[in-house]
């Protein structure tokens, strides 16, 4: 007589399983922070990219700039809430001082859509993808972010 494995606990590990391998059924909701350092790293290849293309002087004047990108990048702290429901909040912290955003949030297989508002600005929308613990946000104004904001989701 050979063993029989009953269908109840293959149903069970085939569930954890995909759940270990592949994270599937896991919602994207919850607490995101931005990761300063692969946010730091992502602008600095792009001042790179950017100032090796130039002459001395507007290199000059591109890596002043740039510097002071650094700093900012430096002092920001970014903390990202997606809700259940669809509402979405950021808190944007900065020497010192904050700026709140609310809006709403959708998804499309692992395209996320924001669309929110910050007190005295017009409602914006960004995509960004989720890939497991990350939501990578890709600004589509280039000329005012040129570079994606990678946010990892904060473990409690």
């Amino acid at each position: 007589m050979t063993a029989r494995i009953p269908s109840v606990v293959l149903l069970v590990l085939a569930f954890l399983a995909c759940a270990a391998l592949t994270g599937c059924g896991e919602s994207v909701e919850g607490t995101y922070e931005l990761d300063t350092v692969a946010y730091r790293a992502a602008a600095e290849a792009e001042i790179e990219r950017l100032t090796t293309a130039q002459d001395n002087v507007e290199n000059n004047t591109a890596r002043l700039a740039a510097n002071a990108l650094l700093n900012v990048i430096d002092q920001m702290g970014m903390t990202m809430e997606i809700e259940s429901g669809g509402a979405f909040s950021l808190e944007q912290r900065m020497g010192g001082g904050a700026q709140n955003m609310i809006g709403t949030w959708s998804l499309d297989d692992s395209t996320i859509t924001i669309t929110a508002k910050a007190e005295g600005y017009d409602v914006r929308s960004i995509t960004g993808t989720v890939d497991g613990d990350t939501i990578t946000l890709h600004p589509s104004d280039k000329e005012e972010m040129p570079f994606d904001m990678p946010f990892k989701r904060k473990t409690e």
